[in-house]
């Protein structure tokens, strides 16, 4: 995200507004990236320390959550 901000009037200079936009949207897909793996940072170390009940669908969540890290 920091390389392709700091290049950004390079990539203002083009001509191309696809490419405008697809960089564009390159910087925000990364700083959306951030703030997801940020929350899933967040929602692991609340309940770490946590004792849950087995609840099979609790436990597939936690799965789901675990498998996209």
């Amino acid at each position: 995200m920091f390389a392709d901000g700091t290049c950004n009037d390079a990539w203002e200079v083009c001509s191309s507004d696809v490419v405008r936009r697809e960089h564009r949207l390159d910087i925000g897909y990364a700083a959306m990236r951030v703030l997801y793996l940020f929350s899933d940072l967040l929602f692991c170390y609340k309940f770490n320390s946590t004792t849950f009940s087995q609840n099979t669908l609790l436990l597939v969540g936690l799965a789901i959550v675990q498998a996209t890290n």
